[in-house]
């Protein structure tokens, strides 16, 4: 009895620590922030930004079609004529001329060019929205990235510890002569592989890191302080119906393509015209001195107007008109057939994004299950009722599952932005970061010196378990719990980390912390009486973005009802006497048909006694001694809800902390 109060004793300091950590402000990498910047750096926009000034540019040069032109012509130099008929003369000759020319009509060429160079700097600034999509797409990819294969790494390398430890556990064990080589043997086995995984998520976590730096153009800092963009709900169309019309309206590509088609029906335009005339006025003015043999000075002056039709040109405007209906033809199915792909890969963005939804929510589930068995497969180890492979293979199930889960989120998020891509809409301003607008809420940076607390006090709890008097036969038994209360001590660490990061949108207690933490806090907040200690899922406060919690163990009232109601269903098995008909175990599992299905046998009232009590040793903390917790809410602080005993309220309504009224 001693040896459990020490370890309830130890989580509640816990846990304690944890509510009264001192926070210090850490910079935040937020891609909110830095995407405009990398709006401006990017080569690829610079280069279709420097494409649509040329574009501008060319709407003047075909406007200048409709400006007069203005030429000066100065000569000068010597001319010597000899006549037949007349005198030779030799003359230093000068002349004058100013010409000026006008264009009347050329029946739509120029108006036609005009219009063709605005369609093209039209169809290039949609470029340069589509490449500012593209870009914030790719700024988004390696964003996220990045944090997925971090996180895939602390996974990878926690199982590695786990392994290494549970290997400890196997030798030692065989040092005591109770354990078998064997299975060393097959623990040292899933080392190796989780070594692997190591490495390999080592490996995709350098070339994520490549990724960040080819597309922001300087190495990612501090991954810990990058935050997950939020969902953009409110920008996201409410039905698939909906998404198509604005694609449809929207869509860069089938602009792109429209535009495409309007250019080729211009270019008709200004081939019909070749087989029209142009009509010029021109006016001549001209000095001229000792010039065409001509002593002395003379003035000329002109003004007419000038028609220019072309009779023959080797059929070339013939077939520059054919070639220009041709060109009409193929955009016009280039169109089509990009309405087509546009409308596919809009309901394929929609389905991914609804897809991704259900998923991520059913993996970060399987997650938090294959935790909860996880732990009890260790402590079902400890006491020899479960096989070290049923613990291995389940420490790598857990692994996966973590890993599945975080690349189902990422990809949620993702989806979405690529389905307002897709249907046209998508803006830099829309990428909004979790609780960007709670810009005064603190970091917490303390969550290294957090877990050196836990830690010394499982030490501290471990060391009066030892220090108990020994019995005969309770030596392995000592050792057992000591092990138990270490291991504990880093489950809560993790847990109460998680807790922190969870809770930065809430005023943190100002408070150092130091070697009379616990007296301290005690002391500091005298209206908190108890405090509950909750599965480390609970803790984890794992909400998704719509602020729901993913998953709540039952409480045990909640598992005695489902199991009152397992035994109505089930009645037919029972006796008179409520007796539980014993049948065969092989009887009782999985049996299957000659179809191949599969037939559920539910387990007897024994079996699921068993493994009542057993969950209940996990979650006894839970319990006080004549009260029941009640199944946890969510506790989601939002921006409007900052204040401390804001926080103190939502924890209670929670069930985390009884407060003294």
């Amino acid at each position: 009895m001693k040896m459990s109060n020490s370890v309830l004793s130890f989580k509640l300091s816990a846990i304690c620590i944890g509510l009264s950590l001192a926070v210090t402000p850490v910079q935040a990498e937020l891609l909110s922030e830095i995407l405009p910047g990398l709006m401006e750096t990017d080569d690829e926009i610079s280069q279709v930004e420097a494409e649509l000034e040329g574009a501008q540019h060319e709407i003047r040069i075909k406007q200048a079609g409709w400006y007069p032109t203005v030429d000066v012509t100065l000569s000068k130099g010597y001319e010597d004529q000899q006549k037949p008929a007349d005198d030779d003369t030799m003359f230093n000759r000068r002349e004058h001329k100013i010409e000026v020319k006008q264009l009347v009509t050329d029946f739509g060429a120029t108006a036609a060019g005009i219009s063709k160079a605005q369609l093209q700097y039209e169809k290039k600034a949609n470029d340069l929205q589509a490449k500012r999509q593209t870009i914030t797409i790719t700024a988004l990819k390696a964003y996220l990235n990045l944090m997925k294969d971090t996180d895939k790494l602390a996974y990878a390398k926690q199982s590695e510890g786990n392994i290494k430890k549970q290997t400890g556990m196997e030798e030692a064990r065989v040092a005591r002569g109770s354990g078998y080589s064997t299975d060393v043997l097959q623990s040292k086995s899933k080392l190796a592989g989780a070594y692997a995984k190591t490495a390999r998520a080592e490996g995709s976590l350098v070339k994520a890191r490549n990724e960040y730096r080819a597309v922001f153009g300087v190495e990612p800092g501090d991954v810990k302080s990058f935050r997950k963009p939020e969902m953009p709900t409110e920008f996201l169309p409410k039905t698939l119906e909906e998404a198509l019309d604005m694609a449809y309206r929207k869509n860069t590509s089938l602009r792109g393509s429209n535009y495409d088609v309007e250019i080729a029906r211009k270019d008709i335009k200004t081939a019909k015209t070749k087989f029209y005339p142009t009509i010029k006025a021109n006016v001549d003015k001209k000095f001229k001195k000792d010039d065409g043999g001509t002593a002395g000075k003379k003035n000329e002056f002109k003004a007419h107007f000038e028609l220019k039709m072309p009779l023959y040109a080797g059929g070339k405007d013939l077939y520059g008109l054919r070639k220009s209906d041709t060109d009409l033809s193929a955009k016009m199915e280039k169109l089509d057939k990009s309405m087509r792909d546009v409308e596919e890969k809009v309901r394929n963005a929609w389905q991914d994004l609804i897809t991704d939804k259900t998923n991520a929510g059913f993996l970060r589930n399987s997650a938090n299950i294959s935790g909860e068995f996880l732990t009890l497969a260790r402590k079902e180890r400890k006491l020899g009722t479960r096989s070290l492979i049923d613990v291995l293979s389940e420490e790598n199930s857990y692994i996966t599952a973590l890993d599945s889960a975080v690349s189902a989120e990422t990809d949620l998020i993702i989806s979405a932005f690529e389905l307002l891509q897709e249907i046209g809409t998508l803006e830099v301003a829309m990428v909004q970061d979790e609780n960007s607008a709670a810009s005064a809420a603190p970091a917490v940076a303390q969550i290294p010196e957090t877990s050196a607390l836990l830690k010394t006090a499982a030490t501290v709890a471990a060391k009066h378990i030892a220090s108990q008097p020994e019995k005969s036969g309770e030596i392995d038994e000592r050792q057992q719990a000591i092990n138990e209360v270490q291991e504990d001590a880093e489950v809560i660490a993790d847990s109460l980390n998680a807790v922190i990061r969870k809770m930065e949108g809430a005023r943190g207690i100002s408070q150092s912390p130091d070697v009379n933490t616990v007296e301290q806090a005690a002391k500091q907040s005298p209206e908190i009486v108890e405090v509950v200690i909750v599965p480390t899922e609970i803790r984890e406060m794992a909400i998704s973005p719509q602020g729901e919690m993913t998953y709540v163990p039952p409480t045990r009232e909640e598992q005695k009802t489902e199991l009152d109601s397992m035994m109505g269903k089930y009645a037919p098995q029972f006796a008179k006497n409520k007796e539980v008909v014993i049948v065969p175990a092989e009887t009782r599992e999985m049996a299957i048909s000659p179809q191949g299905e599969m037939t559920y046998v539910p387990p007897t009232r024994e079996e699921q006694k068993t493994e009542l009590d057993s969950m209940m040793g996990k979650y006894a903390p839970q319990f006080t001694k004549n009260k029941i917790v009640q199944k946890t809410t969510k506790v989601a602080l939002s921006k409007d809800e900052l204040s401390w005993d804001t926080a103190y309220k939502k924890m209670e309504e929670a069930g985390w902390i009884t407060v003294n009224r």
